[in-house]
């Protein structure tokens, strides 16, 4: 969506989530700066037997239906929790698609179905959803945020919040 934004010159800037190495570049005209990496955790419904288990396991996981984000909104990052059902031989059952991650915790709270999401997003407290990290060995897909702006053309305003944004990165 942000990347149609860009060629309609609707937008100087954007944060974009995408699977790590696969931010908007220069193919699409665009700067990027990454704001870092982050393990995908499950955001799963309370209701859930198994959800405050000491140990979750994979089976239960890969058998819950799926809130998503659409491939069009983030398509490396959606392809990423793809791959990673196929590596456990799974094809996951896609429940619902929702294009902000408030919105995919409100559905997980509902019961729709259960979510990867970022680490961060275990900010968002709403009742009825526990976050979860999943074991090493099953190494979860990972998550990168970037700021992204034009190659050519961009508005001073612009370059100054792209440099504010780069002097509070370097400093955590």
């Amino acid at each position: 969506m942000q990347l149609r934004a860009f060629e309609r010159a609707e937008i100087d800037a954007g944060f974009v989530l995408h699977a790590p190495g696969m931010a908007p570049g220069a193919a699409q005209g665009l700067n990027a700066l990454s704001l870092g990496v982050e393990p995908l955790v499950l955001a799963l419904p309370e209701s859930l037997p198994w959800a405050a288990a000491a140990r979750l396991r994979l089976r239960d996981i890969l058998a819950q239906p799926l809130v998503i984000f659409p491939r069009t909104i983030t398509p490396s990052l959606f392809d990423a929790v793809l791959a990673f059902y196929h590596r456990h031989g799974a094809t996951p059952s896609i429940a619902q698609e929702a294009i902000q991650m408030q919105t995919i915790v409100n559905l997980v709270s509902a019961g729709i179905g259960i979510a990867w999401v970022p680490r961060s997003v275990m900010q968002l407290q709403r009742p009825g959803v526990t976050y979860r990290k999943l074991g090493a060995a099953a190494a979860a897909p990972h998550a990168q945020t970037s700021l992204v702006w034009p190659l050519a053309g961009a508005e001073p305003a612009v370059l100054r919040f792209v440099e504010f944004v780069r002097t509070v990165v370097s400093r955590h």
